[in-house]
């Protein structure tokens, strides 16, 4: 079996998400509030909220700017 198709498999029986599928946390705001809610639609997120969202999930993830 070829490398990647044998990572591929591995990761569907251990219930990995695909290494294409990402969240994107957007930054919207220049202040630095972290209240806590960094939300992947339209709101308030700061940088801090966005990279203390991302470290905190096992998910790949995105951080964009607005």
């Amino acid at each position: 079996m070829r490398p990647v198709m044998f990572l591929m498999a591995a990761l569907f029986v251990l219930g990995v998400a695909p290494l294409t599928a990402q969240t994107t946390f957007t930054v919207t705001s220049n202040n630095d509030i972290d209240d806590g809610t960094c939300s992947v639609g339209p709101g308030h997120c700061s940088l801090r909220e966005a990279i203390n969202a991302a470290n905190a999930s096992a998910a790949r993830l995105r951080i964009a700017y607005d």
